[in-house]
């Protein structure tokens, strides 16, 4: 839930950042942010990781594991060197980061796909869900699409947690 929250302010802050906001007190707002989203993200994932645990799904746990790495990297990354120095060094950290946390979603994705097999619902929209964000990434220029699909992805990822939970009562 708690990164479902954040998600907007998450999309609405890199779309500000990158267009309008160039002064420090955003700019360290911005970084604040950032790292402080870490957090919630290490927890959703280790929510995935003992999913793909609890049912056998290598591939899911790798993907899991390098999302959650790509992402993480990607904060700090963001908090340490964007709009700190030239603006060529922007467009390349955040041309690799797409390409990164795409490839990573791609994958992730299809571990999720593969969670159907066992009859979790909401795992297989929410690795096809997924796999369209990671195919907007990668492809660089429908990325804003791509941040889009990030909030009704959020909330299928909290049903199928909701829904995991209740098969497990």
């Amino acid at each position: 839930m708690i990164c479902f929250v954040l998600t907007l302010p998450d999309i609405l802050f890199d779309i500000a950042i990158k267009e309008s906001f160039y002064n420090s007190a955003h700019i360290f707002f911005y970084r604040v942010f950032n790292l402080l989203i870490i957090l919630p993200v290490i927890l959703k994932m280790r929510g995935f990781i003992s999913l793909a645990r609890h049912y056998k799904n290598d591939f899911l746990l790798v993907s899991a594991y390098l999302l959650m790495l790509f992402d993480i990297a990607d904060r700090i990354v963001s908090a340490t060197f964007l709009y700190h120095t030239c603006e060529n060094l922007e467009k390349l950290i955040g041309f690799v980061t797409l390409l990164t946390v795409g490839c990573a979603c791609l994958f992730f994705g299809a571990g999720l796909v593969r969670l159907k097999k066992v009859s979790i619902p909401y795992a297989g929209a929410a690795g096809w869900l997924n796999i369209a964000v990671g195919i907007c990434f990668v492809l660089i220029i429908p990325f804003f699409i791509g941040l889009l699909l990030l909030i009704p992805l959020e909330i299928l990822e909290i049903l199928l947690f909701y829904n995991v939970s209740k098969m497990f009562e």
